[in-house]
């Protein structure tokens, strides 16, 4: 499906930003690319969950959230 060579590998350029093949159709010469699920778990401490913590550690991980959640579209 990808041309390999020794210098580079051609799919890396949509694996590394989280895409794999869904369809290939060689005749039309199309290719149809579909979200890899590459979801890991994130272990997030309990005090973060259910303790307290300062005001400004709360808008701090707060604005640190909204920034992954652009960053990787989520």
């Amino acid at each position: 499906y990808w041309y390999q060579s020794r210098r580079s590998n051609i799919s890396k350029s949509w694996l590394s930003n989280g895409y794999k093949i869904k369809k290939l159709n060689l005749r039309n010469r199309t290719v149809v690319f579909m979200r890899a699920c590459n979801d890991l778990p994130v272990k997030i401490p309990d005090v973060f969950l259910h303790g307290r913590i300062p005001r400004n550690a709360k808008t701090e991980l707060e604005n640190f959230f909204d920034y992954l959640m652009e960053k990787y579209g989520l």
